[in-house]
């Protein structure tokens, strides 16, 4: 997997590493790019008066310059947060108070 598959498939998890770099890029920026290389580079040339070719150079260069424990860090920190989406264990002190009565919707009042 390429270094920029990687980025782009734990986007939301490198917010912080993006802003890190080019904190002129807004939470919405971040969003709308979804880790596309191109959409990057776009917002680069809109929020720091970039041409394109300087923004895709930053682009690249960031990416090229990644070490892949930011990208492992980004995971492990992801990893920590309790979830409760399907196929993944909540965490103990959670799983036993997770019985289906505590997860049932309360019943509707007449």
């Amino acid at each position: 997997m390429s270094k920029w598959e990687q980025i782009a498939k734990h986007w939301h998890m490198m917010a912080a590493t993006v802003k890190g770099q080019w904190d002129k890029l807004t939470d919405a920026d971040l969003s709308f790019i979804g880790g596309k290389q191109d959409l990057l580079v776009m917002k680069l040339q809109e929020r720091y008066g970039l041409h394109q070719d300087d923004a895709a150079h930053q682009a690249f260069q960031w990416a090229t310059n990644l070490p892949d424990s930011a990208i492992t860090h980004s995971l492990s920190l992801a990893s920590d947060r309790p979830t409760t989406e399907p196929g993944h264990a909540l965490p103990p002190m959670l799983a036993s108070a997770a019985t289906p009565a505590t997860l049932a919707p309360p019943a509707l009042v007449k």
